[in-house]
């Protein structure tokens, strides 16, 4: 067996085992961490797919930012009601029934779809000088130059709207110390 294949039935596992975990946990915090440490994998096996920009994509918006938040989301409300967050057990019946539901439809659909063999599709250049990232940087600023601006202007207006908002209801909280 060479060492990829070892790498990604090492991260498939980490990613069954956390993914599995979450849904044991009964505290919120922890079934948080076992997130982190799935999306982590999930980042592993995308970078053994030579997705390198995905995995780093991965690991800075949902690792690094969504789950972050999260966490810090559930630390505070915690801290603020003075009380454990702790998840029910409640519908596992139900919760059963539609898993196993959904895990059939995902096997039917893979095993209905034509996978190509390798070798078979279009040649994409690969090798030591070769990156994925570089492609995609390149289509960004050639093809897709005006949909990229769009969306940074985008995100700029809700910036801006987002902080003229939270200013304008913190003089109404009375936490105004002018």
């Amino acid at each position: 067996m060479d060492i990829p294949k070892i790498l990604f039935y090492l991260f498939a596992s980490i990613t069954l085992i956390s993914a599995t975990g979450i849904l044991f946990v009964r505290n919120i915090i922890h079934a948080a961490y076992l997130l982190v440490l799935a999306f982590l994998a999930i980042a592993g096996i995308y970078v053994i797919a030579h997705a390198e920009f995905v995995a780093v994509t991965q690991i800075i918006i949902y690792t690094g930012g969504i789950l972050v938040l999260l966490i810090f989301g559930i630390m505070l409300t915690s801290r603020l009601a003075g009380e454990k967050v702790l998840t029910g057990s409640g519908n596992r019946l139900q919760g059963t029934v539609i898993g196993i539901i959904f895990f059939m439809l995902i096997l039917r659909g893979i095993y209905q779809v034509q996978f190509p063999v390798a070798g078979s599709g279009p040649h994409k250049p690969s090798g030591p000088g070769f990156s994925n990232i570089q492609e995609i940087g390149i289509r960004l600023m050639t093809d897709y130059v005006l949909v990229f601006e769009l969306a940074g202007f985008l995100i700029l207006i809700a910036l801006v709207g987002a902080s003229f908002m939270a200013k304008k209801d913190f003089g109404k909280t009375g936490y105004d110390t002018h």
